[in-house]
């Protein structure tokens, strides 16, 4: 394992300037309601992402995965082109997501490539999980007032994407698994009204404890440590019962459950229209809406088919290829995957969005073949 005082101080640097990536990223899609504004801000990511690939991914291998990399990335937007000619439009993938998927593959690329210092990435998410709860708690601000573009899972989103990429930094570097930022995450997701991003959220938090008491050997020392945690958490929710029942997230559930609030209908409607050309070329959001001119189809795998058709069917076969690949070697991460995968069956959150590396890091992983972890530890902060 890795000690923080031996990582390359380039590549600290590196780290920080990913983070002001995040940051940009962040402050773009939770501030800025203006079209020319968020273009810029897209610029300026992919600016910072290109600069940190060029500088801290220098070997003659690297950049030639980066020359494929942009072939790659032109040849969908070509085919979006005509995807869109041919079903009447201009281009279904518009210029602007090219660029955002750009600069978060270089992200990825880098963070997989490179063995980065995860202290910065801890500030950017303890700073921004303490201002969607000092807002929502304190404040009490709807999350749909917060992220006007957005519906309300963007919060639980962004939190579970960062805590997760921290804890592959963290085995990656350390071997070991970070407790305190996926607690914060599962409560950042409890009040942020999204009961997938709680389901997620929740699942999240109880892998995570069962493999990082899975250092204790003792068969018994587990079952104690995790009966004291189940009686912990019981005891806080009896005590808060009142409490909890104030909160939206509660309303919620008790309202609707677990129904998809029609997101069935939607996916239903999408593969009804699928035939051979629909296939190849994709299908344009809104006229297969069943709610015609509406272009949100609640799933994110739909919504890559959408956008570049067959492409799409390379990104599923690595994203089962890379998910395989990782249950051999890290079950862990292989998980929070699977978390991520199933977030993102119910809203756009990934393909193509802000925060997109984190998943491309996870599904792209073994195939850039990095050091494998097979001892975890517990880390409290």
């Amino acid at each position: 394992m890795l000690s923080e005082s031996i990582i390359d101080k380039r590549l600290i640097s590196a780290s920080w300037w990913i983070v002001v990536f995040i940051a940009v990223e962040f402050f773009d899609y939770t501030f800025v309601n203006n079209a020319v504004l968020n273009v810029l801000n897209i610029l300026l990511c992919d600016a910072i992402a290109f600069c940190v690939y060029y500088k801290y991914c220098n070997t003659s291998y690297e950049r030639r995965q980066g020359s494929m990399l942009l072939s790659f990335i032109f040849v969908l937007w070509l085919f979006s082109i005509f995807a869109g000619m041919a079903h009447g439009g201009d281009s279904i993938l518009r210029p602007y997501v090219l660029m955002m998927m750009l600069s978060n593959a270089f992200i990825a690329y880098t963070i997989i490539k490179k063995t980065l210092s995860v202290y910065p990435f801890k500030i950017a998410f303890y700073a921004i999980s303490a201002y969607f709860l000092y807002l929502i708690i304190i404040k009490e601000v709807g999350v749909f007032e917060m992220f006007p573009r957005s519906g309300s899972g963007w919060a639980g989103s962004v939190v579970l994407s960062l805590s997760i990429i921290i804890q592959y930094i963290e085995l990656r570097n350390y071997g070991r698994i970070n407790l305190l930022t996926v607690l914060l995450a599962f409560v950042v997701c409890i009040v942020a009204y999204s009961r997938s991003s709680l389901v997620c959220g929740a699942v999240y938090f109880l892998v995570t404890l069962f493999f990082a008491t899975r250092r204790f050997k003792n068969f018994f020392v587990r079952n104690i440590i995790f009966i004291v945690v189940f009686a912990l958490i019981a005891y806080q929710i009896i005590n808060n019962w009142d409490a909890i029942t104030t909160l939206d997230i509660y309303e919620k559930f008790n309202r609707k459950g677990l129904d998809n609030d029609g997101r069935q209908d939607i996916w239903s409607a999408y593969l009804g229209n699928m035939n051979f050309p629909n296939i190849i070329l994709g299908i344009p959001i809104d006229t297969a809406h069943p709610l015609k001119g509406f272009t949100n189809p609640h799933n994110s795998l739909i919504q890559l088919h959408s956008q570049i058709g067959m492409f799409a069917f390379v990104f599923f076969y690595y994203i089962l290829k890379g998910g395989v690949r990782l249950m051999m070697k890290n079950i862990y991460l292989a998980l929070l995957l699977i978390i991520l995968i199933v977030r993102g069956s119910t809203d756009i959150v990934f393909f193509f969005n802000y925060f997109d590396f984190v998943i491309y890091v996870l599904i792209f992983e073994q195939e850039l073949k990095r050091r494998q972890v097979t001892d975890i530890s517990l880390s409290i902060f």
